[in-house]
């Protein structure tokens, strides 16, 4: 269902869990088990969810501020990736204040330095397609 409405392919996939939380404790065994130990970078307004699914998995957690509009800050991410970075998280809308990180921009962060981007939407993921209508 979900694929048919975001106009997925054949070739898209994914799975179903009981709850954000665990969607978060996956996501975080699977950057692990994909590029190893290390860190994971994310604002201080990222879902609690991610910092437990770390600590379940023997990563480490980096948090950087948010700038003026509450959004991720773009300079502290740059200065925060290195060889140790394992993924990157932001979020769509963010936990406590409901502002959507710049996902564009922090993507072409990530892609340049060749570090995955985890974009944490549980529920942004259904609504922020539709939400200008």
């Amino acid at each position: 269902m979900s694929a048919s409405l975001f106009h997925g392919d054949s070739d898209c996939v994914g799975n179903i869990t009981s709850c954000g939380t665990e969607s978060l404790l996956l996501a975080m065994k699977t950057y692990r088990d994909y590029r190893g130990s290390g860190e994971i970078i994310m604002c201080v307004t990222g879902h609690p969810g991610i910092n437990k699914g770390c600590h379940y998995v023997g990563l480490d957690v980096v948090q950087i501020p948010f700038d003026e509009h509450k959004k991720m800050s773009i300079s502290h991410l740059k200065a925060a990736i290195s060889s140790k970075t394992v993924a990157v998280v932001c979020s769509a809308p963010q936990y406590p204040y409901g502002v959507v990180d710049d996902v564009p921009e922090i993507a072409a962060i990530c892609k340049s330095y060749g570090v995955p981007l985890h974009v944490d939407s549980a529920i942004g993921g259904y609504v922020l397609p539709f939400i200008e209508m």
